[in-house]
């Protein structure tokens, strides 16, 4: 499943932090609140109820989860964190040199993880060489979108140009590829 040319580069993460909650209930703080995002939180409470854990729900809806972050700051400050919290890939390091994070390395190596993410995915989830997070969804942060008629025209003229030899798109694959 190891896939060399997975093209994420940043994750959100269900994030595992310090508090003094029972295994057998979680606080799990996250932005995924529309219809699609609430169904995948809820496929994640199913796996975690059939593991005999309940999942108490934090939902900070809007901001694309930087109302979520606000919470989680505030929260982690006044040493009230949550037991979990969604959070993109990048944070993850800087969250983890401010001490919050929990080692679930044990998880991670009972269930392969570094046989299974490609690396430029495990990489993030780690901190100091440890796994200190869950990817369950799986970002890139530098999309870059076009109509494909004006990007064809753009290429076409850079061509003529003499700028570009390369563009000679005959199908999807050709273009991407």
């Amino acid at each position: 499943m190891k896939n060399t040319k997975l093209t994420t580069l940043a994750a959100s993460a269900l994030l595992a932090t310090t508090t003094s909650v029972s295994a057998a209930d979680v606080e799990v703080l996250h932005w995924w609140t529309s219809g699609g995002e609430a169904a995948s939180v809820n496929y994640l409470k199913g796996k975690l109820s059939d593991a005999g854990v309940g999942w108490t729900d934090f939902a900070v809806a809007g901001g694309g989860g930087e109302n979520a972050m606000t919470v989680l700051k505030s929260r982690a400050i006044s040493g009230n964190p949550p037991t979990a919290a969604q959070i993109k890939g990048p944070s993850i390091q800087e969250w983890g040199d401010l001490g919050f994070l929990a080692d679930i390395d044990g998880v991670a190596t009972k269930n392969n993880w570094d046989d299974l993410l490609p690396s430029v995915v495990s990489d993030v989830m780690k901190h100091e060489g440890k796994y200190v997070a869950a990817p369950v969804n799986v970002h890139r942060v530098n999309w870059m979108w076009s109509t494909l008629k004006y990007f064809v025209l753009q290429a076409l003229q850079f061509q003529q140009l003499g700028m570009i030899s390369w563009f000679k798109p005959r199908n999807f694959k050709t273009l991407v590829t």
